[in-house]
């Protein structure tokens, strides 16, 4: 008796440490943190996490993830509050949930990285769902980037030369340059104003105390179909100068 007992004991813990040791995902190795920062990182039952705090403003830190987020083709869309900002994603490694949060030092960022539910345990809804085969639905092609004729400087004496690239995502792109001497609520009022008029609807803008000596941002974006999907971002960013403000409006072409 005491024999077939501390066999099944001794069998019940391998089993234990089985589970445990395979219930703990690993952080996606493409999902870096911000450069420059050191990342802190652990792991628990079914979760990874890491975390860190970089000097880069929270729409500095928002910007490099959708970078990462589009260079996988994962949906992309910041959910905010007056407190903190999530985004969501459907990794192949794990379902990602990342928390920033604008600090006076810089912004705060949290990883999570939670394993997909397997096995018997899964929901049965969510098991059928992939025995049965799925179709994608054929999206819209990105129309040839150019630049749209109402976007405009602010500053009426300002005439920037227009030019194009690809950035290190392999994204197309379009940007001009100027320095204004408008303050920066104006500068940030008009392109919020323009980008709504003209259907591209505002979903970044720098708040109100963000430090005088930091850069802000304003940004809209147009899909071309249903989201997510190809789509135009344009992108503001107005930083001071000794002469000024200089600012920098950018389109570019998201494939997916």
């Amino acid at each position: 008796m005491r024999k077939t007992a501390g066999r099944a004991v001794g069998c019940v813990l391998l089993i234990a440490a089985a589970v445990s040791a395979g219930d703990a995902p690993t952080l996606p190795s493409w999902l870096a943190p911000f450069p420059g920062a050191r990342e802190r990182s652990g792991s628990m039952t079914g979760r990874a996490w890491s975390d860190y705090l970089t000097k880069a403003s929270l729409d500095e830190v928002i910007a490099f993830y959708r970078g990462m987020f589009d260079a996988r083709r994962l949906a992309f869309h910041p959910v905010q509050n007056s407190m903190t900002t999530t985004i969501r994603g459907a990794a192949e490694e794990c379902s990602l949930e990342i928390t920033l949060q604008q600090m006076t030092s810089g912004t705060s960022v949290r990883i999570m990285c939670s394993a997909w539910a397997s096995g018997p345990n899964k929901p049965l809804d969510t098991q059928a769902k992939y025995d049965r085969p799925v179709y994608p639905k054929a999206k819209p092609a990105v129309p040839r980037l150019a630049w749209p004729d109402w976007l405009t400087t602010c500053d009426p004496a300002a005439t920037p030369e227009i030019v194009s690239g690809t950035d290190q995502f392999e994204l197309r792109y379009m940007k001009a340059e100027f320095n204004t001497l408008q303050d920066r609520e104006s500068i940030q009022d008009f392109y919020a104003d323009l980008l709504n008029a003209h259907d591209y609807p505002v979903w970044i803008r720098s708040s109100k105390i963000t430090p005088k000596d930091r850069a802000v941002v304003v940004e809209g974006q147009h899909y071309f179909g249903e989201k997510p999907g190809p789509r135009f971002a344009i992108h503001v960013e107005s930083k001071p100068v000794s002469s000024g403000m200089h600012v920098e409006i950018r389109i570019t072409a998201h494939p997916m």
